[in-house]
């Protein structure tokens, strides 16, 4: 073979050139550079929404979960309070560091029997049981030994109609402590007995429409955009003063199982509009959440939740 095929052998296994790398890589980081421009902007799109969407699910399932609550609250029982607040403030300002929101929980009702058959409630400080008309929703949800009944609850402050009052004596104006001894809900008609009869008061206890309701726990959730929490207490003693229990030092005193609703929140503002006999009442929720490190800059999402209440005792 001669010298003339060597060398076009010897070519043709020699590779690419140092300069035809560089130039290769270069122009590889070039066009690199070109569609990173384009793909960054939808990437990062893409990212903060799919976080503000996350935002926006815990915001939405905090104030569910505060709506199902509020929703099955005694008539009359919702009551806000910022700490060091006048009792019975009816809303929570939005820069007010902790907002706070308590009802009784109502597990049950239905309508006492008042007419001239069966056992009727009498409303004379002596009597201890009565029939229910129909039949009970939620009856396997009673526990007699800890309910309460109460009946023609009107305020959740002061001394009269208020259920509020409930552990404070035995038997107070509009609130008795249930008994499992004698109570039938099984039965036809669903019979109830309580502990104590109701005292006599002036104007009389009866309910306009004859309705019942049996409470078996107060429930608060407290908003604290210090710590950026938003958490629910339950399993605590029923506190006349609202006053003693605006805190989580003071829920946790009494009791109270404190569960964690959302994080991150930044802003709460409770208002209740009580209604009146013929027109409901009204709760706003608004919560505002929000998340510092959305890819370096705060993404926030501001949700708001209006929930009637049925006010009629």
């Amino acid at each position: 073979m001669n010298a003339d095929v060597l060398n076009s052998l010897h070519r043709e296994r020699a590779g690419f050139s140092l300069v035809e790398l560089i130039v290769v890589i270069a122009i590889t980081g070039v066009i690199a550079a070109i569609i990173g421009v384009f793909i960054l902007r939808p990437v990062q799109g893409y990212n903060a929404l799919v976080r503000r969407a996350e935002l926006v699910d815990e915001a939405e399932s905090a104030l569910r979960r505060m709506q199902r609550d509020i929703r099955a609250a005694l008539p009359n029982s919702v009551r806000i309070r910022t700490p060091g607040g006048n009792v019975g403030d009816a809303t929570c300002p939005t820069n007010n560091a902790v907002c706070v929101i308590e009802i009784l929980h109502a597990v049950d009702g239905g309508r006492y029997r008042a007419g001239p058959v069966g056992d009727q409630l009498l409303f004379d400080g002596a009597d201890t049981a009565f029939d229910v008309i129909g039949t009970l929703v939620n009856a396997s949800a009673i526990t007699p030994a800890s309910n309460w009944l109460v009946v023609n609850n009107q305020t959740a402050t002061g001394a009269q109609f208020n259920a509020y009052n409930c552990p404070a004596v035995g038997s107070t104006h509009n609130c008795v402590r249930m008994t499992a001894a004698g109570t039938t809900l099984g039965s036809t008609p669903p019979h109830i007995a309580m502990a104590n009869a109701f005292s006599p008061t002036s104007p009389s206890l009866a309910s306009p429409r004859q309705r019942f309701f049996v409470v078996d726990m107060p429930i608060t959730y407290l908003c604290n955009t210090t710590t950026g929490t938003l958490d629910r207490y339950d399993g605590y003693t029923i506190t006349v003063n609202h006053a003693s229990i605006d805190t989580a030092a003071e829920l946790a005193a009494v009791g109270g199982v404190a569960r964690r609703v959302a994080d991150l929140i930044s802003g709460c503002r409770f208002t209740y509009l009580s209604g009146t006999s013929a027109r409901a009442g009204l709760v706003t929720l608004e919560l505002t959440i929000r998340d510092p490190n959305v890819n370096g800059q705060a993404e926030q999402v501001r949700m708001l939740h209006q929930v009637h209440v049925y006010n009629v005792p």
